[in-house]
């Protein structure tokens, strides 16, 4: 096989691998946890009620509605003292729309598989309480009714709000409860085909169990508001007498149209979820997992009172803000799933298939007799699921090595159903009441064992995949060191057949069960089998494990060798930089979820002088600048986020100051004696360098001052507003262009480079990020001064970065040099900017609440798009600057080892350092497959999710912004140049 098919084919595999451990998520974590193909379980009982009104309250918080002595909803409150049972039920999160109504209505909790096809579209098929029910309908806002609607043919009539409706500028905050309330009336006094016309069963109907008609009523205004105006508003307040109203007119039509007729009615109302005191929700504080309750009609229990000893005596709040009874009326709680099985209870219809709510039989008005049935209903319907979801595991594993749940095996559930059913024969009703529910928390429990029974082990294969792929990375940078494969030992020969045998017996048997186990399965396992074969069988790990070598990692020395390396007797050095490398790897990942310890990270690298004799040596002053640098870096990680500091001030002064930095920075440069680099040409600077910095300066210093204008100011004379806009788009678009006439030279490009970052990010500035910025790029210039110890000043900042500058005639034997510790090093350091580049003033949190106000220098208009497009921006700009500080640095450190063609090198020290990126941001990447959620927030399940998605691309990422920061170094459009008297070029 050639070499370039050989590397082709290498580099296919590499993506594949990366696509496969990607997606593999999906299949160890995000699995739907529905059974499918469950049986019906009658309940064996008459309905309590023909019809049920089920109306929930989007967004409604418990403590308003039942809060105040409830002075605001005097139907409500009538209704909660005379007739009905009132209390709370909670939610998990995500507290959100869809998972809430699917939790009621569906009796299971939010499917995490769904995450691969969008949250707000049901990605899911479920049975509930409307396909249950003989006729349904649905009126509401279209993400929560249709989620009901779908795959549904003439049983549920869904009928979705006009959306304009939700906009509470043109219409009253409770105008689309009221179109929701018009509609169910409608239907209401419809004789023919309405919610109480009679509507024969079919024998279709007759066959599944069909009963009862349902009504289901989505009141938005409660969400809408609060997201508007906040739980705490005057008109929350107004709303809550909206509802009541609402709520009044509804019972009072129902009695009034069902006069006369054989229907029993039933009412239901709560909400899907609470609200915070700023107006969101989605995540897991008390406020939005505990939502009201109040159920009263036909079959339902009514008030529960106090008993007299306790009336009197005074009423502590808990922890909701709520009492445990209200004028002598006590609270009952329930979870928000038990809503699925009581409903079907009341109208006497199986409970849907994927339910995992139990019924919550105090709220029934029922004799014992008959709870006994609906529990033990509920336990079987429980039972179906579990047995289908141990038959499913039991038959995609060997039975020799399958693990039951412990706590309940098939024999425990027979004895156990056994002891319950005698005891209801027996007409101990209490006490088989007990049985069953115990039974139904053991199967609850075992059905979320046997759905993450595969969890751990795929968990596993994906770390040894993790490992191996690192180990085979490994050993083709180390085995490319020696030039020929040597002969395998007999011993080495004989292990080397054993493992294949041992392996491709492993294959077997995962091939063998393939047709059992979804696809995804087993290729979690087989990736792993297969990346041991090409280890086993590769040459490189065969000449690696053949050959004695030396390696600088274990041996280090208190002197530099004439390569610059360091090789030193002490191990103890060696293991202190071991040690230290990875509590920077450790402090860095642990890093994405508590800021302050990226604080940490950075106290390592500025003790680093002190672990590492070969950084910086000789440079003892840089070396101290580098350490204050690194604990100047260490306080951003201690500040709030960006997203919860806007000091415009801070922002515009402290571009005042880069300003001037970069002004002497610019005359530094241009004023430095000429210096005559080995095998490049003389270079001289120009007063036309000069000129650059000047305009480069006054650029930022009226970027700063526009800056403080906009964001100080709350209205601006339109010309003004117009002049600053103008000049904030034209920078985008003016520093590149006067890069483009940058001499080619190292210094000069760089800042030239970074002027062009920098002078965009003070725009979009609105705290202490270009303070950030600049602490940042100060470390970056520090390092590229370390790395490149041996070169002069002079020599460093003026190498000729043009691709053509240097021959290309010789190839040097640079591979013995590929795998050491100063690659490892630089690879190291880029990982800890690059994580520093991002976290450094904010999270993936602050992300997702970006602070409008830093485009006011573009926009003032809310254009989500283009903000959007302004925010990636920001982001992006100190990891370009990363990109212009690691291409330099790698050419820096590269002219600094040697007196030949750097061409070559510069190549393979990019490919040596992205392949040991590749092993680090695979350690990384391991840690946060381990965290990764499926349950909780969408916030944080997707944050856990892009931090996994961030340590994957670590490897790609360094490949790409050194590729990028060495294209903008050596970008050439033929500079001006002219000659002076001696012959000499000098680039203007």
């Amino acid at each position: 096989m050639s070499g370039a098919l050989q590397k082709t084919l290498e580099f296919l595999a590499a993506v594949c691998l990366y696509v496969f451990l990607f997606y593999s998520i999906f299949a160890v974590y995000y699995t739907s946890p529905l059974v499918r193909g469950t049986s019906l379980v009658p309940l064996n009982v008459s309905h309590l009620a023909t019809h049920l009104i089920f109306m929930v309250t989007d967004g409604m918080r418990a403590d308003k509605l039942f809060g105040s002595q409830l002075k605001y909803t005097p139907f409500i409150r009538n209704i909660l003292l005379n007739k009905g049972a009132w209390g709370l039920s909670h939610t998990r999160v995500p507290t959100e729309s869809r998972p809430g109504h699917i939790a009621m209505l569906g009796g299971f909790y939010e499917d995490v598989a769904s995450i691969t096809k969008g949250w707000q579209a049901n990605a899911v098929e479920f049975d509930s309480i409307l396909n249950r029910s003989q006729r349904a309908w649905a009126w509401g806002t279209h993400e929560v009714v249709q989620a009901f609607g779908l795959n549904t043919v003439n049983l549920v009539m869904a009928k979705s709000s006009p959306s304009e409706l939700s906009d509470l500028v043109k219409h009253s905050i409770s105008d689309i409860d009221r179109w929701t309330v018009d509609q169910f009336l409608a239907e209401l006094y419809n004789k023919e085909t309405g919610f109480l016309a009679t509507s024969p069963i079919s024998t279709d109907q007759s066959s599944t169990l069909r009963k009862g008609h349902v009504a289901f009523l989505h009141l938005d205004a409660a969400d809408l508001v609060g997201h508007a105006f906040k739980p705490n508003s005057n008109q929350y307040v107004e709303l809550l007498r909206h509802l009541d109203g609402l709520v009044e007119e509804v019972v009072r039509e129902v009695k009034k149209a069902s006069e006369g007729l054989n229907v029993t009615v039933a009412f239901i109302l709560t909400a899907d979820h609470g609200m915070t005191d700023w107006g969101s929700h989605g995540a897991g504080s008390i406020h939005e997992t505990v939502t009201p309750l109040l159920v009263w009609g036909e079959g339902l229990s009514g008030p529960k009172l106090l008993p007299d000893t306790e009336i009197g005596q005074p009423v502590p709040t808990d922890k909701y803000g709520l009492p445990p009874h209200i004028e002598g009326r006590v609270r009952r709680d329930i979870q928000q799933a038990d809503l699925c099985p009581l409903m079907a209870s009341l109208i006497g219809v199986p409970i849907p298939v994927n339910s995992v709510g139990r019924v919550p039989l105090a709220l029934l008005n029922v004799s014992d007799s008959v709870k006994v049935k609906l529990v033990r209903a509920n336990c079987l319907q429980l039972l179906s699921q579990l047995r289908l979801k141990r038959e499913e595991k039991l038959r995609s594993h060997f039975k020799f090595f399958f693990k039951e749940f412990p706590l309940l095996n098939e024999q425990d559930t027979r004895r156990r159903l056994k002891e319950a059913e005698k005891l209801e024969s027996s007409r101990a009703y209490p006490q088989s009441i007990v049985e069953y529910e115990r039974l139904t928390e053991l199967i609850l429990a075992a059905l979320n064992y046997y759905h993450t029974y595969d969890r751990q082990f795929l968990g596993v294969c994906i770390g040894i995949t993790f490992a191996l792929w690192s180990l085979a990375i490994l050993s083709t940078l180390r085995g490319s060191i020696l030039s020929e494969t040597p002969e395998c030992s007999r011993p080495l020969h004989i292990f080397r057949f054993v493992a294949t045998g041992i392996v491709c017996f492993c294959g077997l048997l995962v091939l063998s069960l393939a047709s059992l186990c979804p696809p995804s399965h087993t290729l979690c396992q087989l990736v792993p089998l297969v990346l041991a074969l090409y280890l086993l069988w590769s040459p490189s790990l065969r000449r690696l494990l053949s050959t004695k070598h030396d390696s600088e990692f274990p041996r280090v020395t208190s002197r530099p060798s004439q390569d610059g390396t360091i090789h030193c007797s002490s191990f103890a050095i060696g293991l202190l930089r071991s040690v230290s490398s990875l509590c920077v790897l450790e402090l860095l990942i642990w890093g994405f979820h508590y800021r302050p310890l990226l604080s940490a990270a950075c106290l390592v690298v500025a003790l680093w002088p002190l672990l590492d004799p070969s950084f910086g040596h000789g440079l003892t002053r840089v070396r101290c600048l580098w350490s204050f640098a690194c604990l100047l870096l260490a306080v951003f990680p201690l500040l709030p986020v960006i997203g919860s500091f806007f000091q415009p001030f801070l922002a515009g002064f402290s571009g005042l100051v880069i300003s001037a930095i970069g002004v002497l920075c610019s005359h530094w440069l241009s004023s430095s004696s000429a210096c005559i680099l080995p095998k490049y040409r003389p270079i001289h600077p120009s007063a036309t360098d000069f000129r650059f910095g000047c305009i480069y300066g006054i650029l930022a210093a009226l970027a700063s001052c526009a800056v403080l204008l906009v964001r100080s100011s709350i209205e601006l004379p339109s010309v003004i507003s117009l002049s600053i806009q103008l000049f904030s788009w034209s920078t985008l678009a003016l520093p590149l262009v006067l890069f483009l006439r940058v001499p080619p030279r190292l210094g000069f490009r760089i800042f030239g480079s970074f002027s062009a970052c920098v002078i965009p990010f003070i725009l979009l500035s609105t705290g202490y990020e270009v303070i950030f910025l600049c602490v940042f790029l100060l470390v970056g210039l520090l390092w590229i001064r370390l790395e490149a110890s041996s070169m002069k000043m002079n020599e460093l900042w003026f190498i000729n970065t043009r691709p053509h500058a240097a021959g290309h005639n010789e190839q040097p034997d640079d591979t013995k040099d590929a795998l050491n510790f100063r690659n490892f090093r630089q690879s190291l350091f880029f990982i800890f900017l690059l994580v520093l580049s991002f976290f450094g003033t904010g999270n993936i949190a602050s992300v997702n609440s970006f602070d409008p106000r830093s485009t006011y220098c573009f926009i003032t208009l809310l254009k989500p798009a283009v903000m959007a497009v302004f925010l990636m921006l920001k982001i992006l700009i100190p990891m370009l600057c990363l990109g212009v500080i690691y291409g330099a640095m790698q050419l820096a450190s590269l002219h600094s080892l040697s007196n030949h063609s750097t061409a070559f090198r510069e190549t393979g020290t990019q490919i040596t350092q992205t392949a040991l990126c590749v092993i680090m941001s695979n350690f990384i990447a391991v840690h946060f497959f381990v965290w990764l959620r499926d349950e909780g927030s969408w916030l944080d399940i997707g944050t856990s999710i892009s931090h996994y998605v961030i340590a994957m691309g670590i490897g790609l990422v360094s490949f790409l912004f050194s590729s990028l920061g060495r294209k903008i170094l050596c970008l050439n459009i033929s500079e001006p140049c002219v000659n002076d008297r001696n012959g000499v070029r000098k680039y203007m």
